[in-house]
């Protein structure tokens, strides 16, 4: 038997979710109570837990589709965040959440944690992954070959390893404005 902390009653370990993290490797609260708490906080602070709950999954889950790309190359959550959500949504409020934006790691290859995550943009957060070929200076360079006209898109493209349409998407604006 085991005492919920958030309804204060006495119930059997089968109305516990496991936790190996505590000492009796169940969770402090009822399953019942859990899922209570967990429906306010998705209501109060909706995204913001989605994106926590998201970059949990990434990390931990081998069977989220993305898993490989974060938790599979050894992308990890600060242990500040990684079981406390209250603790991320204080850090995301102080550094810039805004509806519409994104959870950014600077450093594609370092961990979520305060010093290397940010909110941007959905097209910044597409421009900083680890397989793109262009930065914004890069981008300068093209537009500047592609205002002399000296040379061709394909060629552009060959020169900076990208197809000559994301030149001409760049040239016509549709892409790096």
């Amino acid at each position: 038997m085991k005492k919920c902390y958030i309804c204060k009653k006495i119930k059997p370990y089968s109305e516990f979710n496991k936790n190996k993290h505590t000492i009796d490797n169940y969770q402090d609260g009822c399953k019942k109570c859990i899922n209570k708490n967990n429906l306010r906080i998705k209501k109060e602070f909706n995204n913001l837990y989605g994106v926590w709950g998201s970059m949990k999954k990434r990390c931990y889950t081998s069977t989220c589709e993305a898993y490989k790309y974060y938790g599979g190359r050894g992308i990890r959550i600060c242990e500040e965040w990684k079981n406390n959500f209250k603790k991320f949504y204080e850090w995301a409020i102080k550094n810039g959440h805004k509806r519409g934006l994104t959870l950014d790691r600077r450093n594609n290859d370092g961990n979520y944690e305060p010093s290397n995550c940010r909110f941007v943009t959905r097209v910044e957060n597409n421009r900083n992954k680890p397989n793109i070929k262009l930065d914004i200076e890069k981008v300068k360079v093209i537009k500047q070959l592609l205002k002399e006209g000296e040379l061709s898109q394909e060629k552009i493209g060959t020169i900076f390893g990208v197809h000559n349409v994301t030149i001409s998407k760049i040239k016509l604006g549709k892409l790096w404005n």
